[in-house]
């Protein structure tokens, strides 16, 4: 079983909220995404258990991507995240909406290598929050982040995303943005031209098509 541990970093929110976090994360992760994806993890908040291989998944007040508010990557081969809080805070966004969205594209794309054709001879990152990153939902009045379906990479029948805001593959809900690579490299798609990516994934040169 895939163990995320939420280490609270920042100043902003206290241990109590994250807890409380954690446990609607658990929720959306078992009764929501695992059905979907067929892809679950533990959720667990506090300290690294250096003995026992865990996503570690921080929170902080600042962090090293300008501009983002969160980034998922690979730390000495394991998943891991980090979480803006006060970016997120300035920005409008809900921090533990960032977080779920941090969680569950790690969990579709552990080691930010996916990719799935996209239309040109072009791929397509195998990220499952960015396209409607500005949707959410609550649970226990905790916001979430929405998230597709793998119908919306692969085609065929939807839901093409959990809240069924989408109508067909490959599409973007308002707000919404996505990765693509061709010939001269990774670029960013937006529904909304003004926009610029407040989440990204650093490891994903090498891509491999599944």
């Amino acid at each position: 079983m895939t163990i995320i541990r939420i280490i609270n970093h920042s100043s902003l929110v206290s241990d109590a909220e994250v807890k409380a976090a954690a446990a609607a994360q658990q929720i959306q992760i078992t009764r929501d995404f695992a059905p979907l994806w067929g892809k679950s993890a533990q959720i667990l908040v506090g300290k690294l258990r250096r003995h026992i291989t865990e996503w570690a998944f921080v929170l902080a007040d600042s962090i090293d991507a300008a501009g983002a508010l969160g980034y998922h990557t690979v730390h000495g081969a394991v998943p891991a995240a980090i979480i803006d809080v006060k970016l997120c805070q300035q920005d409008g966004v809900s921090w533990t909406s960032c977080l779920s969205h941090e969680v569950l594209e790690a969990l579709a794309d552990p080691f930010c290598n996916l990719t799935w054709p996209y239309p040109g001879g072009k791929t397509v990152a195998w990220e499952v929050g960015d396209p409607v990153e500005r949707d959410g939902y609550f649970i226990n009045g905790i916001q979430m982040s929405n998230f597709v379906t793998p119908a919306w990479f692969q085609g065929g029948p939807g839901p093409y995303d959990f809240l069924k805001v989408l109508s067909a593959p490959l599409t973007l809900s308002k707000g919404g943005y996505i990765s693509v690579h061709d010939s001269s490299g990774w670029h960013q798609i937006f529904a909304d031209t003004t926009r610029i990516a407040r989440s990204t994934r650093t490891r994903d040169r090498g891509a491999v098509q599944i």
